[in-house]
Order: C-alpha cells, then structure tokens, then sequence
C-alpha cells in the first residue's frame, strides 16, 4: 500500500471490498493472441457449425488465447471477477455498416474486447450475448442479465444480524410493468 499523509492508498481493493456486488462492463480491449487467419477460421467454421458441440469446442479454441481469461487466471488483473460464458462471436472488429471483421489495411484479428464481469457473490447469469446485427460500430454490444442477491455479503448465515436489517426502514421499491 502505498501513503499519501494519513490517507492509505491501496489501489481501490478497499472500495471494491466494501460493496456487495461490482460489475464492470465496457471495451476492456482484451484481444486474441492469434494469428489473424486462424482466429477468423475458425470464427467462421463455428458459424457454418450452427451451434451445439462443436461450435462449443471451436469457441473455447480460440478463448484458450484470449488475453483477459490468461490476466484473471494469472491474477494479474480483475482478481475475484467472473464471466458468464461467451456463447457469441467475437465483438470487434467489424467494417462499419456490415458483418464482416476488419478488412482495412489493418486487418486486425477478431476478438471479444466487449465484456461484462462481475463479482460472483450472490450473482446468477440468466443471458450473455451480443447484438450482431447492430452494426453502426466497429464493436458489436454486448448486455447480461443477471440476478443479484439483494441479501447482501453478511449472508442469512447470521439470523440475529437479518432480524436487526428486517426492523430497520428500507426506502421503498417500486416494481414496474
């Protein structure tokens, strides 16, 4: 940890810790460590698959070189953070207007730079996807829907401490249809 006066910085791990539930969605801009033709290879043979096991087993090929699965395994960034699974292609990078990856002098090798993660304490992943034909950008979105415990990080495992929080004034949800 690192001090600045009385104050100790510790690289925000105080702040992440002191919330139930953290989600980090955005272009981390992780990329495949591919040669170009292989990674769209094989992106192309798990369209032609149409789903099912093989194009499970070419998916995880090409997520066995994606760069933000090695840093999280090594702990080398997002330590504690989850994934749901990436059952869709690859997010970037797209010529705009159509569906096909980078065709520019570039030619940069497509990957899954569009990611959502999270904490998994209390989260459940119902969808993970990608909006593949809004191709206004370079990037295809990507959106979750995830179910939160609204119990929090203490848990039901302390009855005495849930009895206290029911008897406490909780600001009032509104659910809307």
């Amino acid at each position: 940890m690192k001090s600045s006066g009385n104050i100790e910085l510790d690289g925000g791990e105080h702040l992440l810790s002191s919330m139930d539930h953290v989600i980090i969605c955005g272009d981390l801009n992780y990329r495949l460590d591919l040669p170009r033709e292989l990674a769209e290879r094989t992106v192309n043979c798990i369209e032609k698959s149409e789903g099912g096991t093989e194009a499970r087993r070419l998916r995880s090929s090409l997520l066995r070189h994606d760069q933000l699965l090695r840093t999280i395994s090594e702990g080398r960034a997002f330590a504690d953070f989850a994934e749901g699974e990436i059952q869709f292609p690859p997010t970037f990078k797209f010529d705009k207007g159509t569906l096909d990856y980078d065709t520019s002098h570039k030619q940069r090798i497509p990957a899954w730079t569009d990611r959502i993660l999270f904490r998994p304490n209390g989260v459940q992943v119902h969808e993970y996807s990608s909006v593949q034909d809004a191709t206004h950008s370079d990037h295809r979105p990507v959106y979750a829907t995830l179910g939160l415990s609204l119990v929090g990080r203490e848990g039901i495992t302390e009855p005495t401490k849930r009895r206290r929080r029911r008897k406490e004034s909780r600001p009032e949800v509104q659910v809307l249809q």
